[in-house]
């Protein structure tokens, strides 16, 4: 099964030092994203994905790599300055197009600027089957995260665990928190509609959980986001975790409840059920996240936030409401 794929980068960007002898002198966010983009501009093959300036939202929603804002990105030097890389809408097929307008993104941000990530960082993914997604697609999705949340933890690096923009969707969830795994998957299939499942896995309509279902609020053809990503800087981990959740997702919707029931729901156990299951049982690429990892780990409740947390948090929720890029990209792309 073909998907379409996107995803978001958090990284700090510093201009390379003889980039920066040739500019002007920046003194904010939108300045420096605006040079960067025309510096990109004129070292991108005619074949790579155009970029443009996004800076608080002010987008045509085209199919390009944006830069923009966002609140929760820490800088250590004067010289960060704090950049979310938003990607276009890409086809994740056999022919490997995708991975060659990943690879194109860092050569060319990486001949502009000194690229960085820091625990601050996230890296999210969007999927979708071609042709969108179905209520029985969906469910079988949602039973297979809540069945291999214990091994994903093993995979997270610490600062992506118990996170307030990443929370656990079934501990973190008033509507799943109390539930036992059958119980769980009742109610899942108890569910008639994409909009259903999204309120059950978002607990009314907040995007700020693991796994993302809230875009479905704008129809099927809408991405699933993958939150918990830490943040990358490097073409490989960046295509890994794309590699990871696309097959992840695969081997999930081919699957029956007795099936995904007989797996093990340690990072072995998971490893054999995207290995067995996904149509390219032979891709290695995820591999890397999986060395030196074993066993499984219940997920982290988020702890109480502080004030500032609560208010990073609120200026969070403010700014994705005009900033869903990758939605108004598919629509665009995919008017229903």
């Amino acid at each position: 099964m073909d998907f379409t794929v996107g995803c978001e980068i958090e990284v700090t960007l510093e201009l390379l030092a003889v980039v920066a002898a040739q500019g002007p002198c920046v003194t904010n966010l939108v300045e420096f994203a605006e040079y960067v983009v025309s510096r990109y501009e004129r070292v991108r093959a005619r074949d790579d994905i155009a970029m443009q300036s996004d800076i608080d939202g002010i987008s045509s929603a085209e199919n390009h790599w944006n830069l923009t804002d966002d609140v929760t990105i820490e800088t250590s030097s004067p010289k960060q300055w704090p950049i979310e890389v938003v990607s276009p809408v890409m086809f994740h097929r056999p022919d490997g197009e995708w991975m060659s307008q990943i690879m194109a993104l860092f050569k060319n941000l990486n001949r502009v600027c000194r690229v960085e990530t820091n625990q601050s960082c996230g890296f999210h993914v969007h999927f979708a089957p071609v042709g969108g997604w179905d209520i029985d697609t969906l469910k079988a999705l949602s039973r297979a995260i809540l069945f291999f949340e214990p091994a994903f933890e093993v995979l997270l690096p610490i600062e992506r665990r118990g996170n307030e923009y990443a929370r656990s969707n079934r501990i973190d969830n008033p509507r799943l928190s109390k539930k036992s795994g059958m119980e769980l998957f009742q109610i899942i299939d108890q569910c008639t509609h994409p909009v259903h499942v999204a309120d059950l896995l978002n607990d009314g309509g907040n995007r700020y959980y693991g796994w993302n279902f809230v875009n479905l609020y704008y129809g099927r053809i809408q991405t699933v986001e993958f939150r918990r990503g830490p943040g990358v800087c490097t073409i490989g981990p960046c295509i890994a975790w794309i590699e990871l959740i696309i097959r992840f997702a695969q081997a999930a919707l081919g699957v029956t409840t007795t099936k995904l029931l007989g797996q093990k729901d340690d990072v072995a156990g998971l490893w054999k059920f995207i290995i067995e299951n996904s149509p390219a049982a032979d891709s290695e690429i995820p591999r890397p996240l999986f060395h030196g990892k074993s066993g499984s780990l219940g997920p982290r409740l988020i702890r109480d936030l502080a004030p500032e947390e609560q208010e990073k948090l609120a200026r969070k929720q403010a700014e994705a409401e005009k900033k869903n890029f990758i939605s108004m990209k598919m629509r665009l792309l995919f008017a229903e």
